[in-house]
């Protein structure tokens, strides 16, 4: 996940900057709006191709959360 420059997205959750959070196989990717997200998504798809991973398409999903960014 280093080198992706995904400076620009970063959310403050619980008083620390984050971009994602990394589980076994799966990946959180956090950030303050639809439009950032979508981009992280293309870059984060992007670049497991070149590794050989593929995005599960079917197993994506999109949750927005309005409480995080209006307090």
């Amino acid at each position: 996940m280093k080198g992706l420059n995904w400076e620009k997205y970063r959310t403050r959750i619980d008083g620390k900057n984050i971009t994602n959070l990394r589980f076994s196989e799966d990946v959180v990717l956090c950030t303050k709006n639809s439009e950032g997200a979508q981009e992280m998504v293309d870059v984060f798809d992007k670049t497991g191709k070149v590794i050989d991973l593929e995005m599960n398409k079917k197993k994506t999903q999109y949750m927005e959360n309005s409480w995080g960014t209006t307090g």
